[in-house]
Protein backbone atom coordinates (compact mmCIF):
# COMPACT_ATOMS: atom_id res chain seq x y z
CA UNK A 1 0.00 0.00 0.00
CA UNK A 2 1.89 3.65 -1.04
CA UNK A 3 1.62 6.23 1.31
CA UNK A 4 -0.07 10.01 0.91
CA UNK A 5 4.07 11.58 0.97
CA UNK A 6 5.33 9.89 -2.21
CA UNK A 7 2.51 10.80 -4.60
CA UNK A 8 2.87 14.61 -3.12
CA UNK A 9 6.54 14.54 -3.80
CA UNK A 10 5.41 13.34 -7.44
CA UNK A 11 2.92 15.85 -7.67
CA UNK A 12 5.37 18.28 -6.51
CA UNK A 13 7.68 17.48 -9.41
CA UNK A 14 5.37 17.18 -11.60
CA UNK A 15 3.94 20.90 -10.95
CA UNK A 16 7.30 22.38 -11.04
CA UNK A 17 7.79 20.46 -14.50
CA UNK A 18 4.71 21.98 -15.79
CA UNK A 19 5.70 25.85 -14.32
CA UNK A 20 9.32 25.71 -16.25
CA UNK A 21 7.14 24.38 -19.77
CA UNK A 22 4.58 27.16 -19.02
CA UNK A 23 7.70 29.64 -18.30
CA UNK A 24 9.26 28.96 -21.19
CA UNK A 25 6.73 28.01 -23.64
CA UNK A 26 6.33 31.36 -25.55
CA UNK A 27 2.91 30.22 -26.62
CA UNK A 28 1.46 30.63 -23.14
CA UNK A 29 0.87 34.20 -21.83
CA UNK A 30 2.73 36.32 -19.30
CA UNK A 31 0.07 38.82 -17.55
CA UNK A 32 1.93 40.93 -14.97
CA UNK A 33 -0.96 42.83 -12.77
CA UNK A 34 -0.96 45.31 -9.91
CA UNK A 35 -5.02 45.82 -9.67
CA UNK A 36 -7.97 43.37 -10.15
CA UNK A 37 -11.77 43.69 -10.24
CA UNK A 38 -13.94 40.98 -9.21
CA UNK A 39 -17.48 39.65 -9.46
CA UNK A 40 -19.90 36.64 -9.85
CA UNK A 41 -23.08 36.04 -12.38
CA UNK A 42 -25.10 33.39 -11.52
CA UNK A 43 -23.22 30.27 -12.74
CA UNK A 44 -19.39 31.59 -11.92
CA UNK A 45 -17.56 33.80 -10.92
CA UNK A 46 -14.48 36.25 -12.60
CA UNK A 47 -11.23 38.37 -12.36
CA UNK A 48 -10.63 41.52 -14.42
CA UNK A 49 -6.63 41.57 -14.42
CA UNK A 50 -5.65 45.26 -14.54
CA UNK A 51 -2.11 46.75 -14.67
CA UNK A 52 -2.13 50.79 -13.75
CA UNK A 53 -5.69 50.52 -14.56
CA UNK A 54 -5.52 48.99 -17.95
CA UNK A 55 -7.62 45.79 -18.00
CA UNK A 56 -4.95 42.77 -19.44
CA UNK A 57 -7.11 40.17 -18.80
CA UNK A 58 -10.52 38.49 -18.22
CA UNK A 59 -10.99 34.99 -16.44
CA UNK A 60 -13.87 33.22 -16.02
CA UNK A 61 -14.22 30.50 -13.16
CA UNK A 62 -16.62 28.29 -12.13
CA UNK A 63 -17.12 28.82 -8.23
CA UNK A 64 -15.30 25.37 -7.36
CA UNK A 65 -12.57 26.37 -8.90
CA UNK A 66 -12.42 30.12 -8.00
CA UNK A 67 -12.60 28.91 -4.61
CA UNK A 68 -9.95 26.64 -4.66
CA UNK A 69 -7.83 29.27 -5.85
CA UNK A 70 -8.66 31.21 -3.34
CA UNK A 71 -7.77 28.74 -0.72
CA UNK A 72 -4.59 27.71 -2.97
CA UNK A 73 -3.60 31.49 -2.66
CA UNK A 74 -4.15 31.90 0.92
CA UNK A 75 -2.15 29.24 1.29
CA UNK A 76 0.49 30.66 -0.47
CA UNK A 77 0.70 33.92 1.15
CA UNK A 78 0.19 32.49 4.52
CA UNK A 79 3.53 30.08 4.26
CA UNK A 80 5.41 33.04 2.41
CA UNK A 81 4.63 35.47 5.50
CA UNK A 82 5.42 32.89 8.18
CA UNK A 83 8.80 31.99 6.39
CA UNK A 84 9.47 35.94 6.67
CA UNK A 85 8.14 36.77 9.69
CA UNK A 86 6.40 39.58 7.84
CA UNK A 87 2.35 40.45 7.18
CA UNK A 88 1.21 42.02 3.68
CA UNK A 89 -0.98 44.30 3.80
CA UNK A 90 -3.79 44.64 1.78
CA UNK A 91 -4.86 47.31 -0.54
CA UNK A 92 -7.95 48.45 1.66
CA UNK A 93 -5.53 48.76 4.28
CA UNK A 94 -2.38 50.73 2.48
CA UNK A 95 -5.54 52.85 1.37
CA UNK A 96 -6.80 53.34 4.70
CA UNK A 97 -3.42 54.23 5.85
CA UNK A 98 -2.84 56.91 3.02
CA UNK A 99 -5.98 58.56 3.98
CA UNK A 100 -5.25 58.54 7.46
CA UNK A 101 -2.04 60.58 7.05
Amino acid sequence: MATGKPANKEIMEQVQKDVKFALKNEKVPKIYSNGFITGTSLSDAFIMLQANGETMAFVNMSFTSIKSLHENLSNLISDFEAQNNHSIMIMKDIKQSKESN
